[in-house]
């Protein structure tokens, strides 16, 4: 396996998908994606702001489940439509 994609809406029902990837990336030493979609109706003056909260967020969850072991990681937070981009990452 060289790349797992994970995707957050940023809800707790999404943690454990993030935990669940970043215990399967160490066990694989695949590379992990993070990726979450701002849907593209939310007005643009609030999307800025919440990709940028998303990534920090991201970062920091996928950090602090990785528990100080190496974890090789990206986090991609896009405006758009979500079913769309998450295909396109897939591809």
């Amino acid at each position: 396996m060289q790349k797992i994609i994970v995707t957050s809406d940023l809800s707790e029902r999404s943690r454990p998908a993030i935990k669940r990837a970043v215990k399967l990336a160490q066990a694989t030493g695949a590379d992990l994606l993070a990726l979450s979609v701002i849907n593209d109706d939310v007005p643009e003056a609030l999307a800025h702001p919440l990709e940028v909260g998303a990534k920090t967020i991201l970062t920091e969850q996928l950090s602090e489940d990785a528990g100080g072991a190496p974890l090789g990681f990206e986090v991609r937070v896009t405006s758009g439509d979500p079913l769309a981009i998450i295909g396109e990452a897939v591809e």
